[in-house]
């Protein structure tokens, strides 16, 4: 039961990432006196990323390709072993 409140908690954590950051934006443009973008533009700029061409070397090893990967695992760890939800 641990292994799943773990995982949910990093699934809410990386779904709230970019609402958190756009709101953050928001914030920050009101307090510039602007009108700033959307809560939600950053989920639109991680689709567009996401949706993108591979732009690796054709010299790149498998290293290079593989740490994306490995840096979403980590973070994965990461999100799951903070305390947030208690059950």
């Amino acid at each position: 039961m641990t292994l799943i409140y773990a995982l949910l908690q990093a699934l809410v954590l990386f779904a709230m990432a970019p609402l958190l950051a756009g709101i953050t934006r928001v914030a920050r443009a009101r307090l510039h006196t602007r009108r700033g973008p959307d809560i939600f533009q950053e989920y639109r700029d991680l689709i567009k990323l996401l949706g993108r061409q591979s732009v690796a070397p054709a010299a790149s090893g498998w290293v290079f390709r593989l740490m994306p990967f490995v840096m979403v695992a980590v973070m994965l760890a990461i999100a799951t072993a903070l305390p947030v939800i208690h059950p």
